[in-house]
């Protein structure tokens, strides 16, 4: 956040006013509140010393997100998201207990990393391969991972796709994250989670058709043979988009 001034006041004229700003946390929802002048945004350490914290949870039937008070630890902000999230849950008429979608998140990751799952073309994940794979589902994880892995619906997901592309998320990182999100349901379904994936029927945005890594260079070599003036056109055919498990996701 910027600093503001007031014009018009002769005692604060040409003074800022500070106002503080809330930073995510490690914990999904909670997010730290600091000082206008803390340094922690710009990736350096904090030194503010945290003025309080706040908690946020989604309420996708109002489509509208819902703020707590300032609170002074992370154990109240912990708290308050367990109520709200508990409440939301009971108007929708769905059970609370089971996995929640964040622990089976740091299931996969584990999974991965330790060569238990492949990727989306059948391979063992390499190091840099778990660290984009827990970059895209930090997203999810933020967004959805206090909600029951099986409760999750196809609106929940298409809510989070909505968010992503409104914050000016690129594109293809839009498209991670939804391929995170197929290869986190494949995991549920086949460890017997879940019984089935919300990650059907999306309205996603033109984007680039995935390609294992090794093969791009060969396809832009093979492109650019075809086209020999450079223009490369990666756009999905009409009406279309690829998701990561080759199924065909309608476009917006």
């Amino acid at each position: 956040m910027s600093w503001h001034h007031r014009p018009h006041n002769s005692k604060s004229a040409g003074r800022a006013i500070a106002i503080a700003y809330d930073w995510k946390t490690e914990i999904p929802g909670v997010f730290a509140r600091h000082d206008d002048s803390c340094p922690v945004r710009n990736g350096r350490h904090c030194a503010c010393g945290v003025l309080g914290y706040r908690a946020s949870v989604r309420d996708w039937e109002a489509n509208r997100r819902i703020l707590s008070p300032q609170l002074a630890t992370v154990a109240e902000a912990r708290a308050w998201l367990a109520d709200q999230l508990a409440a939301l849950q009971a108007l929708r008429g769905v059970a609370i207990d089971g996995r929640e979608l964040g622990d089976v998140v740091d299931e996969l990751l584990e999974a991965a990393q330790e060569g238990r799952v492949r990727d989306r073309w059948g391979r063992e994940y390499t190091r840099e391969g778990v660290r984009e794979l827990r970059s895209a589902l930090s997203y999810v994880d933020a967004e959805l991972g206090l909600l029951n892995v099986a409760d999750v619906r196809r609106t929940d997901v298409q809510g989070l796709v909505d968010r992503l592309v409104g914050s000016g998320l690129a594109l293809v990182r839009v498209y991670d994250v939804v391929d995170a999100l197929e290869t986190l349901y494949a995991y549920a379904i086949d460890n017997d989670i879940v019984g089935h994936s919300p990650v059907v029927r999306l309205a996603l945005p033109r984007g680039k058709d995935p390609m294992p890594p090794d093969a791009e260079g060969a396809e832009t070599t093979a492109a650019a043979d075809d086209n020999p003036s450079g223009a490369l056109d990666a756009r999905p055919r009409d009406g279309e988009a690829q998701s990561a498990g080759g199924a065909v996701l309608t476009a917006s």
